[in-house]
C-alpha cells in the first residue's frame, strides 16, 4: 500500500469541533478565530463552518499555504 504524499498547496482540514445547532457552532468558530488570530498564525488558518453528513454542523480549521510561508519570509 502506498503512502499519500501531500503537495505543498494542498489543504489539510482539521475538525475541531461538532455541534447539532447552527448558531452554536458558529459561536465556536468566532472563539477559534480569535485564538488563531492573538496566536498570530491567522495568515496560515482558515476557520469554516460547514455541515455533518448527519445534520450537525463541523468546525474546522484548514490549513493555507501562504506566498509568504513559501518565500521563507513571516
Amino acid at each position: 500500500m502506498r503512502r499519500r504524499r501531500y503537495g505543498r498547496h494542498e489543504h489539510r482540514r482539521v475538525v475541531l469541533h461538532r455541534e447539532d445547532d447552527g448558531p452554536q457552532a458558529r459561536l465556536w468558530a468566532i472563539a477559534a478565530r480569535s485564538v488563531i488570530r492573538e496566536l498570530g498564525i491567522a495568515e496560515f488558518w482558515r476557520v469554516d463552518v460547514g455541515p455533518a453528513g448527519d445534520g450537525g454542523w463541523l468546525v474546522s480549521v484548514d490549513w493555507r499555504p501562504s506566498a509568504g510561508a513559501h518565500r521563507g519570509t513571516p
